[in-house]
């Protein structure tokens, strides 16, 4: 899947009233493509953490706040170890970004963690880190356009 096809199909299903078309579609390709796109998919849970974390008030030196440090530092330098801090500052900010912790979204119909759920990859943390669904999904559609248009002038 090239990048093109992946952030436009990621922008239809963002075309919804609900992030959870999105969050299903993101969390299947992840489960079943991961091997073959595991830069472009950990790009975007990256990006959607740090639009999303954009979006949040938080107090300063709160542990999203470093979620999202973490996030812009991986996106400016993507390396295995980036990745590792990234994953484990999620993992500390839960339920915010894609870490360790269940982010199966019942509603899906998927069961705790089945493929679709929003576990798989994490991008369940989008249903789980507000409450106000509309500026999450906002922000997720931001940050697939600003990537378009970045993978559009490449």
């Amino acid at each position: 899947m090239t990048a093109e096809r992946f952030l436009e199909e990621g922008l239809q299903r963002l075309r919804s009233d609900s992030v959870l078309p999105f969050i299903e579609w993101l969390d299947t390709v992840y489960a079943k493509s991961y091997s073959d796109h595991e830069r472009l998919l950990r790009e975007s849970l990256v990006r959607l953490t740090v639009a999303v974390g954009e979006t949040l008030i938080v107090e300063p030196g709160a542990a999203i706040e470093k979620t999202v440090a973490t996030a812009s530092h991986f996106l400016r330098e993507p390396s295995p170890p980036n990745w590792r801090s990234f994953f484990n500052a999620s993992t500390n900010s839960y339920p915010f970004g894609p870490g360790e912790g269940c982010y199966g979204v019942e509603e899906l119909g998927h069961g705790t963690c089945g493929v679709g759920s929003g576990c798989r990859s994490g991008v369940g943390f989008l249903y789980f880190c507000s409450a106000e669904r509309m500026r999450i999904l906002e922000a997720a559609r931001s940050a697939f356009r600003d990537w378009a248009a970045e993978v559009e002038a490449i």
